[in-house]
């Protein structure tokens, strides 16, 4: 079992507060969706739940103790997960991999199937030896995802994992470890922007707007609340429009492409 507790969580940025007194408890065994626009402090807040932003005031408590980033022992109960991938080019997945476990202290031949099984998993077994300037950027995620599997720390804390560029295959099979890390009593945390995406694949939806907290609780709960606050159902309705624009966006780019093909030929 493990909980993180926020108490009137700050942080300032640029000389502005991104996350304003946050007061927020997560316990383990949840899929908890961090949902908000561009700007709201997803990725901040999740930096400070993973101890890689130091607060302006507040704090974030790990079982009750104060988060330290010093604290090797605290830090390897916590994995985050960019929305970047963060190999150098020269590195393999395999070497990445290999280098996330000797950093939390779960190097050994007993793990060897395991890695194994997720590159298979994963798609990524035949270029597991490939430096990564030579992959994509799903392959890249892919990668780093399989390390913080391979891991499997107390707390799993994801920035935006659903737009990662992973194809088809990675995103269900990253969705599905999601879901049965919670049977293990772990905690997970992500970020989005896709209120579907929070509905199907979490426990609990945590809505940021203005930098607090509008909303907490079940995807059913939050859309009861969005029947009886505006601003709550106007929030909602505006990601789900900002998420149709993306979708009309990149359709209409790849139609534009297609046509000027086909008038170049």
């Amino acid at each position: 079992m493990v909980q993180v507790r926020c108490e009137q969580l700050t942080k300032e940025l640029g000389g502005n507060n991104v996350i304003d007194a946050i007061d927020l408890t997560l316990d383990s065994g949840n899929v908890i969706a961090l949902l908000g626009a561009n700007g709201a402090g997803k990725t901040t807040l999740l930096h400070l739940l993973g101890g890689l932003y130091q607060p302006s005031e507040g704090q974030v408590l790990l079982d009750g103790e104060a988060l330290q980033r010093s604290d090797l022992a605290q830090r390897r109960r916590l994995h985050f997960l960019p929305d970047i991938p963060t190999l150098a080019p020269s590195q393999t997945p395999l070497d990445y991999i290999v280098f996330a476990l000797e950093a939390y202290g779960q190097s050994g031949p007993e793990n060897d199937e395991r890695v194994l099984d997720l590159l298979s998993e994963f798609d990524l077994l035949a270029v597991s030896d490939s430096p990564s300037r030579t992959l994509s950027r799903g392959q890249k995620y892919k990668a780093s995802l399989i390390a913080m599997l391979a891991v499997d720390p107390d707390v799993w804390i994801l920035d935006e994992p659903f737009t990662s560029g992973m194809d088809p295959l990675g995103l269900t099979a990253m969705r599905s470890h999601l879901l049965k890390a919670r049977n293990r009593d772990r905690l997970v945390v992500y970020s989005t922007q896709l209120v579907e995406i929070a509905q199907q694949t979490s426990d609990l939806v945590c809505v940021l707007s203005g930098n607090r907290i509008a909303a907490f609780g079940s995807a059913a709960t939050l859309e009861e609340s969005a029947e009886n606050s505006d601003g709550l159902n106007q929030l909602l309705q505006q990601l789900r429009g900002d998420a149709e624009m993306e979708a009309f966006s990149t359709s209409g780019s790849s139609s534009e492409e297609s046509t000027l093909k086909r008038k170049s030929n």
